[in-house]
């Protein structure tokens, strides 16, 4: 499913430099940057053995890094607004 809908919108965005994923998506994500011939991006996995095939691969090939992340994304998101300068309401 993710890399149904990913490849129906990668044609009109820009480069991307990070990707967030949530649920099992990276493989998906990825194989959607693979198949439009785009360099993978960041993509924030989690500990899955099928994103951790993924990166391993990928990083073995040609030095691929990844950020991971054991919390949910949307704690991951309140952690970076801050560097973007945004407020995060707390509670």
């Amino acid at each position: 499913m993710a890399q149904k809908e990913v490849s129906s919108i990668l044609a009109s965005l820009p480069k991307l430099e990070a990707v967030l994923t949530q649920g099992g998506d990276v493989y998906g994500v990825a194989m959607a940057f693979k198949a439009a011939n785009r360099l993978l991006p960041i993509i924030v996995m989690g500990n899955r053995q099928d994103e951790l095939a993924l990166w391993k691969s990928e990083h073995e090939a040609n030095g691929y890094e990844r950020v991971l992340t054991v919390m949910g994304n949307g704690k991951s998101c309140e952690r970076c607004l801050p560097l973007a300068g945004k407020k995060v309401k707390k509670g």
